[in-house]
């Protein structure tokens, strides 16, 4: 039944959002054709099929859980758009990125377009609640990539500092996926609040674990590349585990190698043993793998069915997650 929902997701991300401008449609297919993993789409549905299947062996997601996934699904593009832009990146999942084909000036108002579509879409909806909620997400992951601007070449960043810029780049998404799954539920406030904290472990999970690839994954596997963060001078957790632990030459040594204007290859070769020196590898998987429990522990309660099973799936997936 999920893979039925992907697909109908799938059918309206090439149909819902076109317009008779043929430049502005090209990038939409092109984006959309191009894929992704789908994840937040994917934890939507899989979530509101719990939340149906209550008492049942299964609850086959709504026709408008299908709509709210390809709203997740068009905001989270939009975003990626706008990333690129300040990012200055030229491609995008191995592929060229929008604005390294159409320009900047494209890129920034075709994302715009797509939020303003996903709003229009979500205002369309039986129950306003949704559009709220996904008004709020969008809100803080624009506020967080300001704070993140804010806080470049910071590397004494706080972990709640450090969070709750996640929570807004990433987690937000998540959380309004679940929280969207609830919505014209009968569902107890407890389950409520039980799918609500596995939207928000699994996003920090998620994202962290990003942050994780970037020191410690392969190009090969991950279409990116290696040390971007190091380069652009973004303290993720990686980072910040090594300066919460490295004795105080190790901390300057790292500061230093943050802070340099050197070719991001040659940063991260000098780093990576400093990391390896304090097992910030393992450090930084422990903190993740927390998150993945407390993100399938909230699902305790549910009955068994396939939406549980996949959701309890993907947190797993995480620990071997290469990309």
């Amino acid at each position: 039944m999920l893979a039925s929902a992907l697909s109908d997701v799938e059918g309206l991300l090439s149909s819902m959002f076109l317009t008779n401008v043929e430049l502005l449609d090209n990038l939409i297919i092109e984006l959309f054709r191009n894929g992704g993993k789908r994840i937040r789409p994917s934890v939507h549905l899989a979530a509101s099929g719990l939340c149906n299947s209550q008492g049942k062996s299964c609850g086959a997601p709504s026709e408008e859980s299908v709509k709210v996934a390809a709203i997740l699904e068009c905001i989270h593009t939009a975003s990626l758009l706008h990333d690129d832009v300040v990012d200055n990146a030229v491609t995008r999942r191995g592929c060229p990125s929008a604005n390294a084909i159409y320009g900047n000036k494209v890129a920034v108002l075709s994302g715009d377009y797509l939020i303003n579509c996903a709003f229009l879409e979500a205002l369309n909806l039986p129950d306003s609640e949704h559009l709220s909620v996904l008004i709020e997400a969008t809100r803080r992951m624009s506020v967080s990539e300001i704070v993140q601007i804010e806080k470049t070449g910071e590397i004494a960043l706080t972990m709640t500092e450090y969070e709750n810029i996640l929570y807004g780049k990433t987690v937000s998404l998540f959380y309004a996926a679940c929280v969207c799954a609830t919505i014209s539920t009968k569902l107890p406030a407890n389950k409520r609040n039980a799918l609500k904290n596995y939207g928000e472990n699994f996003g920090y999970a998620f994202q962290m674990t990003d942050d994780l690839l970037d020191y410690f994954g392969k190009k090969d596997n991950t279409g990116k590349e290696l040390g971007t963060d190091l380069d652009e001078q973004k303290a993720t957790l990686p980072l910040l585990l090594l300066m919460k632990v490295a004795n105080i030459t190790d901390k300057a040594r790292a500061t230093q190698l943050f802070k340099s204007d050197a070719p991001r290859s040659e940063k991260l070769a000098q780093i990576l043993p400093l990391l390896e020196k304090y097992d910030i590898e393992k450090k930084a998987a422990d903190v993740v793998h927390e998150r993945i429990k407390e993100a399938i522990d909230s699902l305790h309660d549910f009955p068994d069915s396939e939406y549980k099973d996949y959701l309890v799936g993907i947190a797993h997936e995480l620990n071997q997650r290469t990309k």
